[in-house]
């Protein structure tokens, strides 16, 4: 768990140390060995048959490949992730699936209709997390969804839809994902 912990430190890293963000696509699986190591990592916890919270480090791989530009397979695993929940009934992370599905959708292609396949997902992920009164999930689903919203120039509804979200939280203020929640409505707020 230790290793995971670890990765996923990494990966939430706001400068991403740990990570060489310099290089091309094509030479990021070779250069990083933390996607050998998330691999290595769930392959070892596979072999001990253990299920519980495979889900969860299934979608820690999908991160780890979508952000080397391995966007077919981190999809695969989030696959496989949906699957691992679905047979054993893990429902704890079912909003940041249709969250990270959404930003892997966004990741992969610029083909028409992407854009709205990957709002369903970030609307599905943001009613998933308020049926689980998982607040944060809600903030994080919203956030990609106000992103998105952004850049499609929805620029008003993005800042309210996000605003009621981040306004209901009281303490935490200076967690990651309030951070940048607070970030997106400021750039909001200035144009």
């Amino acid at each position: 768990h230790r290793t995971l912990d670890f990765i996923e430190t990494h990966l939430r890293r706001p400068e991403g140390e740990g990570f060489n963000h310099e290089l091309p696509p094509t030479g990021w699986r070779q250069q990083n060995p933390h996607m050998h190591l998330t691999e290595a990592c769930l392959a070892a916890y596979e072999a001990t048959g253990a299920r519980m919270s495979r889900p969860s480090h299934l979608m820690l791989l999908a991160k780890v490949q979508g952000k080397g530009g391995e966007v077919d397979e981190a999809l695969r695993a989030l696959t496989a992730a949906r699957a691992v929940s679905e047979e054993t009934g893990e429902r704890s992370n079912a909003a940041e699936f249709h969250r990270l599905r959404g930003e892997l959708t966004l990741l992969k292609s610029q083909a028409p209709g992407i854009e709205a396949e990957a709002e369903a997902c970030f609307r599905e992920a943001i009613a998933v997390a308020r049926r689980q009164h998982t607040k944060a999930m809600e903030l994080r689903a919203a956030t990609s969804l106000a992103r998105l919203w952004e850049r499609q120039g929805k620029r008003k509804e993005a800042r309210a839809m996000l605003a009621e979200v981040y306004g209901s939280f009281t303490e935490g203020l200076d967690t990651r994902d309030l951070r940048e929640a607070a970030a997106l409505l400021g750039r909001a707020r200035n144009r």
